[in-house]
């Protein structure tokens, strides 16, 4: 089973299409898409039906998601159950991970905690292109931590990024210009500072920030790249 990681599509899934296809994965692989999928984003899904609806029709390949900051929460809250996993079940063959899902696959144990914040909320309308539900909480980091309890943690994933990464690599991971960015929330940067620093792991990959980048031998920011994680 090859495992790729990828970044945010917003709805525009050409690039996960032409990949699948070119790289002939099958039912054996799977693509997680770091948070900001777009799949559910119109008031009444009608573009995740039709989406879904073509994807089942040809092909098999398992896509999975974390959810980002530009998501419609009201249509994730009422996704099922998936018999016999942590997933929430969007099809036959792509899936949601909701927030402090821990889960193997590829080799590889995995922590999950999708949000963030957006940066030009104060110009959206709630629940139309903006939900509260976008900030990661305390209770979630409170979930990913005791999710961890007794689990040698490979891998995180999250949208954004921890605020002390984020500070320090400001200079790359600025999400939009132009904008005042004293006035930037960064809540939910600050609560993935509280995970990292109660849960060990190996590596970190994360979206949001638009940029394909290495920052260092731990973090790596994902945009168009598909980064292979597991066998």
């Amino acid at each position: 089973m090859a495992v790729y990681l990828h970044g945010d599509t917003h709805g525009d899934f050409h690039e996960l299409i032409d990949f699948i296809h070119d790289y002939s994965l099958t039912e054996n692989d799977a693509v997680i898409v770091l948070g900001d999928m777009g799949l559910y984003w119109d008031k009444f899904g009608k573009w995740a039906e039709f989406f879904i609806g073509n994807y089942e029709a040809m092909y098999k390949t398992h896509i999975y998601f974390i959810d980002g900051n530009h998501e419609n929460f009201d249509l994730l809250k009422e996704l099922p159950d998936e018999e016999g996993t942590p997933f929430k079940k969007c099809s036959e063959h792509i899936h949601y991970i909701p927030r402090g899902t821990v889960f193997t696959m590829g080799g590889k144990t995995i922590l999950a905690c999708g949000g963030a914040d957006s940066v030009d909320k104060n110009t959206r309308t709630n629940r139309y292109d903006w939900w509260a539900d976008e900030q990661i909480t305390n209770d979630d980091i409170e979930k990913c931590i005791n999710n961890s309890k007794g689990k040698d943690i490979d891998i995180i994933i999250s949208h954004c990024c921890p605020y002390s990464i984020f500070d320090r690599y400001s200079y790359i991971l600025i999400t939009l210009f132009g904008i005042d960015q004293s006035k930037v929330d960064h809540t939910s940067e600050y609560q993935l500072d509280k995970l990292v620093n109660e849960v060990e792991f190996k590596k970190y990959y994360f979206g949001h920030y638009h940029v394909d980048r290495q920052l260092n031998e731990k973090y790596t920011c994902l945009l168009n790249d598909f980064i292979k994680i597991g066998e």
